[in-house]
């Protein structure tokens, strides 16, 4: 699959008192971000017009783009894969990282070759949001900005080419002894229905991501229609059992698993608010880190568990240096 990152820093400031949860900051950056968006693609009120359908709104409340192949609003959005019939991932994500200092790191991840042709109209936007003055609203708080970025980044590209190429690009070529897993924002998940375990093992979590990534490359080149429901879910599983094998035949040296909260956001189906309940720490893993270490760094670009478009299940790897 075809990946690309682009990054830029930027300085925060606080415009308002109030919404100082854990991921308000990642949510109403991603607002912001998805109505730059809206804007920059569908001058002249065109998105209301057109993107919309008339009398309603797009499947589950998504916007419907007219124009797939040339507009970027679609792939910030959950997609509905018609053939697996399953919710995919967005192919652009947005990963912020607001550490003490008061330096807003903001990360693109382009999967795929659709979001990959789009880059430039997204690097766009982004130089757009990170313009001194750009006010960041709490999305559950109405329109009133909350922050204001004050000094403007330059946005680079970190990264492109393939995901397998990426990997043995942050995996150092000769393996350390063991790596560290950090979950940095809440990792957000839900128990299954013949589980009384709350919290799914590490493998079944790099599992899924390893049967979205599978599914949404598929979708992504054409292929998934042409193959068809069943041979593609085959697939997704396929990719499913290897991820989790390897990671099986790890060892978990030592961790420290805590829960976390990240937020709240509000609902359309429950009154008042959701709250964003997961769980933050590390793992220290050792064992056969060959088959292991790509599918570890993948879960850095998709990250873990639900809600990652709010910033959730934000992943890092780490490892001693090798001498």
């Amino acid at each position: 699959m075809a990946v690309a990152i682009v990054q830029a820093k930027c300085l925060l400031e606080q415009h308002r008192v109030g919404g100082a949860e854990g991921g308000a900051i990642a949510q109403g950056f991603r607002s912001a971000f998805r109505t730059q968006i809206f804007r920059s693609a569908c001058a002249k009120g065109i998105y209301s017009a057109r993107c919309i359908p008339a009398g309603g709104q797009g499947q589950r409340g998504w916007p419907v783009c007219a124009l797939p192949d040339l507009c970027p609003v679609p792939l910030v959005f959950p997609a509905r894969s018609e053939t697996s019939k399953k919710d995919l991932a967005p192919m652009v994500q947005v990963w912020i990282h607001h550490p003490p200092s008061g330096e807003l790191e903001i990360r693109l991840v382009l999967f795929g070759e659709r979001a990959a042709t789009r880059r430039t109209s997204l690097e766009s936007v982004l130089e757009r949001l990170t313009t001194e003055g750009t006010e960041i609203p709490h999305s559950s708080q109405g329109a009133d900005p909350v922050w204001r970025i004050r000094r403007k980044a330059d946005v680079t590209l970190a990264y492109e080419g393939s995901l397998r190429h990426y990997a043995h690009c942050v995996v150092p070529p000769v393996l350390p002894s063991s790596f560290v897993v950090e979950f940095s924002s809440p990792c957000i998940v839900a128990s299954r229905a013949d589980s009384s375990d709350a919290t799914p093992t590490l493998a079944e979590i790099v599992g899924n991501m390893a049967y979205d990534l599978a599914i949404a490359d598929l979708e992504d080149g054409a292929l998934a229609s042409a193959l068809g429901r069943g041979p593609l879910d085959a697939l997704g599983g396929r990719a499913r059992q290897e991820a989790e094998a390897a990671i099986r035949r790890l060892t978990i040296e030592a961790g420290n698993l805590a829960p976390a909260e990240w937020g709240r956001l509000r609902s359309g189906t429950n009154p008042g608010f959701v709250r964003l309940n997961g769980f933050t720490g590390f793992l220290r893993l050792s064992g056969d880190l060959v088959p292991a270490a790509p599918w570890l760094a993948a879960l850095t670009l998709r990250g873990a568990g639900q809600k990652r478009s709010y910033g959730a299940g934000e992943v890092r790897l780490w490892w001693p240096r090798v001498p």
